[in-house]
């Protein structure tokens, strides 16, 4: 009789923890969809700046170029590895380099699409800071969760695992 209450209460942990860290990745999932859709956005302003950058500085091609390639290297857009945090440094890096253009080209800097490019790509960076922070949060509390000793063997019947911080400056 005290077995059998004793395997009915496991089995309701199981399933409530089971519920529990599913919603909890759900809400992960959908926290680094938010991600993606900053980090598609700013991909897609990239083809303006670029056709900017080359009216105004021609010499820059070069630096053009290697964005144009940095940006094909990022899509698809989908799950957070080691791999997509790399290749969005390599992107922030060469924008970086992109915005530098405007000290040895002054005529970038008086440009009013380049300008107002630059405040979409400023508003946009804010924008993935502030998801990638809150994608942060909620994964560290899902991995709080996932290897809490506790929980720790039903997170890991279930398939439940510890997943890696994203976290690169835009």
């Amino acid at each position: 009789m005290i077995t059998g209450t004793v395997c009915v209460l496991l089995l309701m942990a199981a399933a409530f923890l089971f519920i529990y860290f599913r919603s909890l990745r759900n809400d992960l999932q959908a926290q680094w969809r938010i991600v993606l859709d900053n980090l598609r956005l700013r991909l897609d302003k990239i083809p303006n700046l670029i056709e900017n950058v080359r009216r105004f500085a021609p010499s820059a091609t070069n630096a053009a170029t290697e964005l144009i390639k940095l940006r094909s290297a990022c899509w698809p857009l989908f799950n957070p590895d080691k791999e997509k945090v790399f290749k969005e440094l390599a992107v922030s890096l060469k924008l970086k380099e992109i915005w530098a253009l405007e000290n040895k080209y002054p005529a970038l800097s008086h440009d009013t699409n380049y300008l107002a490019l630059k405040m979409e790509f400023r508003d946009v960076n804010g924008e993935i800071e502030k998801s990638l922070e809150e994608y942060n949060n909620r994964l560290r509390k899902y991995n709080s969760k996932v290897r809490f000793f506790l929980f720790l063997p039903f997170a890991l019947i279930f398939g439940f695992t510890k997943l890696p911080i994203f976290e690169f400056e835009p």
